[in-house]
C-alpha cells in the first residue's frame, strides 16, 4: 500500500502545473494591418465626402473661394 500512496503523491504534483501557452506570432502585425486599413477607409471616406459636398461645406463655413462671376463683377465695380 505504501507504493500506491507514493505513486499518487508523485502524480499529484505533476498534474497541478499548467502547460505553457505558445506565443502567437504575428499578433502585432495583425493590429498594425488593421489600424492601417481603418485609417485608409476613413481617409477614402473623407475624400469622397469632400469631393461630393466640398463646395456646399465651404459655403456654409464661409470659406468658399470667390467664383469667377463674382470676381468679374467685383472687378467691373472697381473700374467704374
Amino acid at each position: 500500500m505504501r507504493e500506491a500512496d507514493a505513486r499518487r503523491s508523485d502524480t499529484r504534483g505533476a498534474d497541478t502545473r499548467r502547460p505553457k501557452k505558445k506565443r502567437r506570432r504575428g499578433g502585432r502585425w495583425g493590429w498594425i494591418i488593421a489600424i492601417v486599413v481603418v485609417l485608409g477607409l476613413v481617409t477614402a471616406g473623407g475624400v469622397y465626402v469632400w469631393n461630393t459636398y466640398g463646395e456646399k461645406i465651404q459655403d456654409i463655413l464661409g470659406i468658399a473661394p470667390p467664383s469667377i462671376t463674382r470676381a468679374r463683377a467685383t472687378a467691373r465695380r472697381s473700374r467704374s
